[in-house]
């Protein structure tokens, strides 16, 4: 298969749209893998990421790479110089080096589904610093998503907003919103 990563390079090179029936699919299953992850095993992915996103040639969705996962057995706390995931799929309060939950993931999860509609980086900053002060201020373009339906707009926009109390609170609420 592939990764998400190498499918939306390639789509965007190639001006080849991702249809749309597959966008909330591929959102739907990282959704009920997390799901599964935060509520069965007490997991926190904390580097939900195209890279992480594998899609095998039969249809199936599978969230990769673990490695920086936090569960309830490891400690909450974070150092500057552990701060390992890609930049642009931080949540706010990640970026921030404050202690995060399953909402971070959620909040990656939204940034995921915003490329692949819009198809188009969320944050993008020439470099790292400049990516990691978009994520930290959490500002959404102000014409985005506007050419779709209100109900998927509203969905992203929640689960992008800046408060992750604000956001979807599980991964389950977020999906049951898109199906």
């Amino acid at each position: 298969g592939v990764d998400l990563r190498r499918l939306f390079l390639k789509a965007t090179q190639e001006n080849v749209e991702i249809p749309l029936q597959y966008i909330p699919f591929i959102i739907g299953e990282i959704l009920k893998a997390l799901d599964f992850a935060h509520h069965k095993i007490s997991l926190v992915h904390r580097d939900i990421s195209p890279q992480n996103i594998l899609l095998s040639l039969e249809g199936e969705v599978k969230v990769a790479y673990f490695g920086i996962a936090k569960g309830h057995h490891r400690s909450h706390e974070t150092t500057q110089a552990q701060v390992k995931v890609k930049y642009a799929y931080m949540s706010p309060e990640q970026a921030r080096g404050e202690r995060v939950d399953a909402r971070t993931d959620i909040y990656a999860v939204g940034i995921l589904l915003y490329e692949l509609l819009e198809r188009k980086r969320l944050f993008d900053g020439v470099n790292d610093f400049a990516t990691l002060e978009q994520v930290r201020e959490s500002r959404l373009p102000n014409d985005c998503l506007q050419q779709w339906p209100g109900a998927l707009r509203a969905i992203v926009l929640k689960a992008l907003q800046r408060k992750s109390d604000d956001r979807y609170q599980s991964a389950g609420e977020f999906l049951k919103d898109l199906l």
